[in-house]
């Protein structure tokens, strides 16, 4: 079962998430987790031989140690199952990777053809998703997260809120997602250039480095003077055990725009770091 909450405010701890559930049948709350981040999201694997009716609680501490409780239900559990039987093929949220038949259901994000929408949905769409870009800047993911689904299950063509929630689950460590939907966006708009560099940093940080190689360099047929996307590719390139080609996209980084300093300064470090290698042996490269 895929749980979904937004939780706000200034003071919260770093892991200010509790999740329970109750039972008709004995009417004791149980812990799903405790102590979670507020990362908006959580999958929970139902116990076996729940039965009845249950309920569900968050709870979210600040700092102070003030505790706000949310109840959500009773819910038949046969809700539940009628749910999964009846779920379309491919009904999974944007990003998640093809799931086998024992999955449990996700919720998804529209990603259907583009159809003519209504310009009083459209206006709604559009602040919704003006909201959710306001709290993506003042670093409330889930929230902004919540609010851009909202805007692209109005309006899914809506591009710009489909990157901003790709951007928004990178900064929320989901990758996986992040990446699916930058593609979604790149489908649609094959020289964007924001989904190129989005969907490469997103490959990068699961280390399918081939895939952050090719994003790379779509984006550099886009734009041949990028200066951060050829040091870039020279990290993929290193880090694939490329310690030449990576040299080359490094020194090209120096070069292409003289007013990018501090590229330039990493590039230099770098090539002075890891000088040519003949032979071309891997090697592990640091960060930044």
């Amino acid at each position: 079962m895929q749980l979904r909450w937004t939780a706000h405010d200034d003071n919260l701890e770093n892991r200010p998430i509790s999740l329970s559930w109750q039972s008709s049948v004995d009417q004791t709350w149980q812990p799903i987790a405790s102590e979670l981040a507020n990362t908006g999201r959580y999958d929970w694997i139902v116990p076996p031989g729940v039965a009845g009716q249950v309920a569900l609680k968050l709870s979210v501490r600040d700092r102070g140690g003030h505790v706000v409780e949310r109840l959500l239900g009773p819910i038949p559990v046969a809700a539940w199952k009628a749910s999964v039987s009846t779920s379309p093929a491919g009904s999974v949220e944007s990003g998640s990777p093809p799931r086998g038949p024992a999955s449990a259901p996700a919720v998804a994000v529209a990603t259907r053809p583009a159809e003519p929408v209504d310009p009083a949905v459209r206006h709604k769409a559009q602040e919704r998703y003006k909201l959710g870009s306001w709290h993506l800047l003042r670093g409330q993911y889930a929230l902004a997260a919540a609010r851009f689904k909202e805007a692209l299950d109005l309006d899914p063509g809506l591009l710009q809120a489909r990157s901003d929630l790709a951007g928004t689950y990178y900064y929320m460590e989901d990758y996986e997602r992040a990446a699916q939907l930058y593609l979604d966006v790149l489908e649609r708009k094959p020289r964007d250039e924001v989904a190129l560099r989005g969907a490469a940093l997103a490959y990068g940080a699961r280390k399918q480095y081939a895939e952050a190689r090719d994003m790379l360099n779509r984006l550099l047929a886009v734009n041949a003077g990028d200066a951060e996307s050829l040091l870039d590719l020279g990290d993929v390139l290193f880090r694939m055990g490329d310690r030449n080609g990576a040299r080359r996209n490094w020194e090209r980084a120096m070069t292409v725009d003289s007013s990018k300093d501090e590229i330039i300064r990493m590039a230099r470090k770098r090539m002075d770091l890891w000088p040519a290698n003949p032979e071309n042996v891997a090697s592990v490269a640091g960060g930044r």
